[in-house]
């Protein structure tokens, strides 16, 4: 979804990218309390410009036999130039995600149920003429309705809120 990977020509182009992050799991009497963070930016750049994005992580959760809940906070910060084509796909303006979320350990590590429910805000969606709308956090590729051989065509891209669930069940084999 980068603006500047080929418009005409192709031009060789550098992506570089940087990161840091913690976790931290205490046991607290029957309760074990867990905290990860995460901090990221990255840049692509070619003769026809360039681009740039960071973004945050942080999220903590309680276990308590073979419960656990658990928050999670993310931000991204997309650069405006960020298109498709020639069709904007952003501003600047950072795209966030509020996730709670709860997990039953039915066999241990080997069988669990989660259950969550991501909130996100000014999430860009991509409105396909007479078809539909897509979540560009879940469906990115479907930043291609916008234009079609470089013209941009009548769908649309606006920023929403997006509330979604999910429920899963992972089992690993031993």
């Amino acid at each position: 979804l980068f603006p500047y990977t080929t418009l005409f020509r192709s031009s060789q182009g550098t992506w570089w990218q940087t990161g840091a992050d913690a976790a931290v799991r205490i046991p607290v009497g029957a309760v074990d309390i867990a905290g990860e963070t995460e901090l990221d930016f990255g840049k692509y750049s070619n003769d026809y410009g360039s681009v740039q994005i960071w973004g945050l992580r942080a999220q903590g959760g309680i276990l308590w036999r073979s419960f656990e809940v658990a928050l999670r906070y993310a931000i991204l910060g997309p650069d405006s130039k960020f298109a498709y084509m020639t069709v904007p796909l952003t501003d600047s303006e950072p795209i966030q995600e509020i996730t709670p979320s709860a997990a039953w350990y039915i066999k241990g590590r080997n069988l669990k149920l989660l259950v969550d429910a991501p909130i996100i805000i000014h999430d860009p969606v991509f409105t396909e003429t007479g078809v539909g709308s897509y979540a560009a956090t879940d469906l990115p590729d479907q930043a291609t309705v916008l234009a079609s051989m470089g013209t941009p065509t009548t769908s649309t891209v606006n920023r929403q809120t997006v509330y979604e669930g999910r429920l899963m069940l992972r089992a690993r084999c031993p």
